[in-house]
């Protein structure tokens, strides 16, 4: 998540994982809640995360994590 959404890049790439290209949850904090919500609500209980520098990971723990739904939708 750029602190400006317009640098916003939405997948990367990995020098060991060569042709094969990574999303990224974003740009904004409710962009990346709501696509963690869409995996809850299909059983998804454990994400795998990471983060280029602390600076990321604490506003990952700032402004996405009080704002996320980790229990399914109701559906009735």
């Amino acid at each position: 998540m750029p602190n400006d959404a317009a640098m916003f890049v939405p997948t990367y790439t990995h020098s060991f994982y060569p042709g094969q290209v990574f999303p990224i949850l974003g740009p904004t904090p409710a962009d990346v809640a709501r696509e963690l919500e869409r995996l809850v609500d299909v059983g998804v209980s454990h994400f795998p995360l990471g983060f280029a520098a602390m600076t990321s990971l604490q506003r990952f723990v700032d402004e996405v994590v009080p704002i996320v739904r980790l229990q399914p939708e109701a559906t009735d």
